[in-house]
């Protein structure tokens, strides 16, 4: 009897839970739809393309530098190092160096006219 009754409890919490978490979704897509109408109705179409080149590459900037420090830390260690824990946080260390950078690359990109 209690086994069931706690079963009851636990379908009875993920239902709430999904509940939220569809209301939630649906809510946020269609308030960034709703303002991306607004912005696209109100914005200029000369500001809104330069705008959306601007942030474009401003995201794929960030994303090539950081993907690239990454890559070439893996590619130019040897296996040796991969092996220990003090040579495996060197590495990732180095690797971790690239977003920050990147960060600042993007951010001198979009503030530089």
């Amino acid at each position: 009897m209690t086994q069931s009754a706690g079963q009851g409890q636990l379908l009875g919490s993920l239902s709430s839970g999904l509940l939220s978490l569809v209301t939630f979704q649906l809510f946020a897509r269609l308030l960034t739809f709703t303002l991306n109408i607004v912005i696209a109705r109100t914005v200029d179409r000369a500001a809104f393309g330069v705008g959306s080149v601007q942030l474009q590459m401003v995201c794929d900037t960030i994303l090539m530098l950081s993907r690239e420090g990454f890559r070439d830390a893996c590619q130019r260690t040897s296996p040796e190092a991969w092996r220990t824990t003090s040579g495996r946080a060197r590495i990732l260390s180095v690797a971790w160096l690239a977003v920050p950078a990147s960060t600042l690359i993007g951010a001198c990109v979009l503030l530089l006219p």
